[in-house]
C-alpha cells in the first residue's frame, strides 16, 4: 500500500488532506500507507478516486504509465535543451525542416546509434 503515499505527495497532499476527503482518519490512513492494514474496497475506491489514479495501480497490480514519470521525463528534457548547446542546436534546427527532413535526421541519429 506505500503506493498510496507515493500518489498522495505527488498530488501534494498531507495525510490529514487525504484522510478528510476519503473520509477516515490520518492515522487510519497511515496504518494504510504503511501496509499495517488493509482499507476495505469502498474506502480504497475513495482513496484511487482523490487521487486520480485507480485501484489497480494503488494496488501494484497494473502497469500504468505514471504521469508524474512523463511530467518528470519531459523536465528532464527540458533541463538538457537548456544546459546542452547542442541539444538545443538540433532542436532549433528541426523546428524548421520539414517532416521529411525531420524523418531523415531521426533515421540517420538511428544508424549511429545503432552502430
Amino acid at each position: 500500500m506505500n503506493k498510496i503515499r507515493t500518489y498522495r505527495e505527488r498530488k501534494g497532499l498531507t495525510m490529514t488532506e487525504l484522510a478528510e476527503k476519503v473520509g477516515c482518519t490520518p492515522s487510519a490512513l497511515s496504518n494504510y500507507e504503511l501496509g499495517k492494514r488493509e482499507p476495505k474496497q469502498e474506502l480504497l475506491i475513495r482513496i484511487a478516486e482523490a487521487l486520480d489514479t485507480n485501484v489497480d495501480a494503488l494496488l501494484g497490480r497494473e502497469q500504468v504509465r505514471d504521469p508524474y514519470e512523463e511530467e518528470d521525463e519531459l523536465f528532464g528534457y527540458l533541463e538538457e535543451l537548456r544546459t546542452r548547446p547542442e541539444m538545443r542546436m538540433l532542436f532549433d534546427t528541426s523546428r524548421n525542416m520539414s517532416i521529411e527532413q525531420v524523418k531523415a535526421i531521426v533515421a540517420m541519429i538511428e544508424r549511429f546509434k545503432d552502430g
